[in-house]
């Protein structure tokens, strides 16, 4: 069969998948039949659809989400959010061909070869569960963000390690630091192409405030800050988790009380009393 397959000489993958359906039967004919059908709905899609929601859908319908996504329950690992991060950077280009192919050229300019021994000072880049048993003078967490670090499913019943397994993370990559720690937030992260409004990662406020310095108050002229600790008479004490002026004028705030429920409030008209 595969010699018969060889001997089409065909100039495109494609064409022969589509001629290789005669030499091939039971699963391996249905395998073929639905890789071919992806091909052809994501070609389409490649001309009236954003590149970021082209590479969306292959994603999905080729089971690579959902195999990644399984994996990572297994393990503990957050590969499937590598697939995230390349939908993320293919939204800053057009559609169609020409959109593609100027998202592969720089891909492929970005990669790097260098001399991974070369002696010379440089950033590396590397993740959470491939730092242990190394040490920096400087270490810069990113992305420390609810539904990030720690991950959407940490606090899942079947999530092996759960959200302990995301602190006990958190935990070594702050201690791979020597002389300096710098934790990082955004109020706003491109997810899947869109903008979406972020909320900073628990870890954060479980350290004791008197080790951080530089907390990152978005406005010295904001009612309350973040981390503050407050009472409320019906859901009892809670900490603010962000705050933002809205539309202008409107200082907006979340805080989140000890049974995790979370609350938005008007500050200017929250019911709320300062702890501390």
């Amino acid at each position: 069969t595969i010699a018969k397959i060889l001997s089409l000489r065909l100039n495109d993958i494609m064409g022969c998948c589509r001629q290789a359906r005669g030499f091939l039967s039971g699963k391996s004919a249905q395998g073929l039949a639905y890789f071919i059908r992806i091909m052809d709905e994501t070609t389409n899609m490649l001309e009236t659809h954003l590149l970021s929601e082209t590479i969306h859908n292959l994603i999905l319908r080729s089971g690579l989400s959902d195999h990644y996504d399984e994996k990572d329950r297994e393990t503990g690992t957050s590969r499937v959010q590598n697939l995230d991060e390349l939908i993320n950077a293919a939204s800053q280009y057009p559609a169609g061909r020409e959109g593609l192919a100027a998202f592969l050229e720089t891909t492929l300019l970005n990669s790097s070869d260098e001399d991974p021994y070369a002696e010379e000072e440089k950033v590396t880049l590397i993740t959470l569960h491939n730092t242990k048993g190394l040490e920096f003078d400087r270490v810069i967490i990113t992305g420390l963000e609810e539904g990030l670090f720690p991950y959407i499913h940490a606090d899942d019943t079947d999530w092996e390690g759960g959200m302990e397994e995301e602190r006990r993370l958190f935990y070594v990559g702050i201690t791979r630091a020597k002389k300096k720690l710098h934790l990082t937030t955004c109020y706003w992260r491109r997810i899947y192409g869109q903008e979406w409004e972020r909320e900073p990662s628990r870890f954060i406020y479980e350290i004791p405030r008197e080790l951080i310095s530089g907390y990152g108050e978005a406005d010295d002229n904001s009612p309350y800050t973040r981390g503050e600790a407050v009472y409320h008479r019906d859901y009892g004490e809670g900490q603010v988790q962000n705050v933002w002026l809205a539309d202008g004028d409107e200082w907006m705030m979340i805080v989140q009380f000890g049974d995790k429920r979370k609350a938005e409030f008007i500050c200017k008209y929250a019911p709320l009393e300062r702890i501390g």
